[in-house]
């Protein structure tokens, strides 16, 4: 499966140069860093990225969709290590020991490329995006545990604030690349699926079976329906004008009775389908205890 990001230009990043060695924002930065707290359990927690996010979907009680997360988690891998060869921003205490200034840190295996950009922040900010795009009711329960995982490099002293900023502006501009992708990408759903609205590509569930709609044989439907309250007002003499009206519509082959029996107010202005059959108790005239569509 090929690459999601290998057309994702790294150019306009490339100008992003990080501070020099020597300069006095570095010297600020890595002072800063100096008074960070160290605080291991959360740094060691953050470190591993997929777990926080498959805890996080735990939490939220959603689906946690692995293989999407893996393969975003791969294949990011790529633009992320571009940039940090580019700019070869030493790490923070390799710095600060050149300087003969006394930094702590915690030593992390993740932490044998160079600095700039923070590859955690990026990823963090991608997979935070990409799983609150999925799952909206649990948007800043991702986003949240994205940024902590950003914050935790800072916690560990294993990246300077201007790594991991522009580690969270390069991980959300991937996602927007990711988003866009289109349809006929790797991630499109087989033949005879569909995405499912609101789904990410790749993930569980986001593809289902494509179910076409398909002309009714012997003419169109014969059901009328009407919110229950608009029901109830109607007399039985209306309510038969109504189902007569419709059944000898769908007799003809058509799909709408004739506009001489619309009922007034029966939709609410700027109502959408949505509105109708989920907010509004829909039932059918001719039988009110069944619901519409039964």
């Amino acid at each position: 499966m090929a690459n999601l990001f290998k057309d994702f230009d790294t150019k306009p990043f490339m100008k992003r140069k990080p501070p020099s060695d020597n300069s006095f924002d570095t010297d600020q930065e890595l002072k800063q860093l100096a008074k960070t707290p160290i605080n291991k359990k959360f740094i060691t927690d953050k470190d591993d990225v997929e777990s926080t996010f498959k805890k996080t979907a735990k939490d939220a009680g959603v689906e946690y969709p692995s293989k999407l997360v893996k393969k975003l988690m791969e294949d990011s891998t790529t633009p992320i290590l571009k940039l940090k060869k580019h700019f070869n921003r030493p790490r923070p205490h390799v710095l600060a020991k050149k300087k003969n200034m006394k930094l702590e840190h915690v030593e992390l295996k993740s932490m044998k490329t160079p600095s700039y950009p923070s590859g955690h922040s990026a990823q963090g900010a991608l997979i935070g995006e990409a799983l609150a795009d999925m799952y909206p009711k649990a948007a800043k329960k991702f986003r949240k545990a994205g940024k902590d995982i950003s914050d935790s490099r800072n916690s560990a002293r294993a990246h300077y604030k201007s790594d991991s900023k522009f580690g969270m502006d390069l991980g959300k501009e991937m996602y927007k690349h990711y988003k866009d992708i289109p349809d006929d990408s790797p991630m499109k759903c087989w033949k005879g699926y569909e995405r499912v609205p609101g789904t990410a590509k790749g993930s569980k569930g986001s593809c289902r079976k494509k179910s076409p709609m398909k002309k009714q044989k012997g003419g169109g439907t014969t059901k009328t329906c009407l919110p229950a309250a608009k029901i109830r007002g109607l007399s039985k003499e209306k309510r038969q004008q109504l189902v007569s009206s419709k059944r000898s519509a769908g007799a003809q082959g058509k799909y709408k009775r004739s506009s001489k029996t619309n009922v007034k107010g029966a939709r609410k202005k700027g109502a959408t389908l949505r509105d109708w059959f989920q907010k509004e108790d829909w039932r059918r005239v001719d039988d009110p205890s069944k619901k519409c569509g039964e």
